[in-house]
């Protein structure tokens, strides 16, 4: 039996949990603080607390979750390196290559949606947005017992990440089927959370 040493990688100073190495670390305080993104305080809160607290804020705007998803995903990898390689980018250098991650994935998903093979009908207005969202549907099956699945991801109309979900189903090894039964789970989630104009695609 080997006795590990919990200590942050990325301060060295702490013992590490996700609230600290994402949020709450010497350095990824520093990011947040860099960023003036308004997310909510760290104090007293676990890291799941934290997460639903921005995710529900409605003056929070789609846009900027995504950008702060960006900056989660750019403080673990940063710590990665700290374990792996014994590096830490600057701070600033981490702000500015997520910041361009993020402008470019959302020119190059622009382009996507007008290159789609297909027209899609005008949609009408929505509480959540004049151009309505945009809502990629899938389904498939996993492993030797083929385990039927659903996965979907919304979209305001410019591209900007709104939301993602996925989960199991329950029916027969029927493609056709599975995917029908993954639009009925994408639409239940869009009626109950209020979105009445949606573009539903499906590969």
């Amino acid at each position: 039996m080997v006795d590990l040493v919990n200590v942050c990688p990325s301060c060295g100073l702490e013992e590490e949990n996700v609230m600290h190495a994402l949020c709450s670390c010497f350095f990824a305080s520093h990011v947040w603080s860099l960023s003036q993104l308004p997310i909510p305080s760290f104090n007293g809160r676990n890291f799941k607390q934290w997460v639903e607290g921005w995710l529900a804020e409605p003056a929070i705007t789609p846009d900027t979750k995504g950008r702060i998803c960006g900056f989660l995903y750019d403080i673990w990898t940063s710590r990665n390196a700290a374990v792996w390689e014994g590096f830490l980018p600057y701070p600033q250098k981490l702000l500015r290559g997520s910041f361009a991650r993020w402008e470019a994935w959302k020119i190059s998903f622009q382009q996507h949606v007008r290159n789609l093979p297909f027209q899609v009908a005008e949609p009408i207005p929505d509480p959540h947005s004049a151009a309505g969202v945009i809502c990629y549907v899938d389904a498939g099956f996993h492993g030797p017992q083929h385990a039927p699945s659903y996965g979907f991801i919304v979209y305001e109309a410019d591209g900007t990440f709104m939301a993602a979900a996925n989960g199991p189903l329950t029916c027969s090894y029927d493609p056709i089927l599975a995917e029908a039964l993954a639009m009925c789970e994408a639409l239940s989630w869009l009626k109950d959370n209020g979105y009445t104009a949606v573009t539903l695609c499906s590969r």
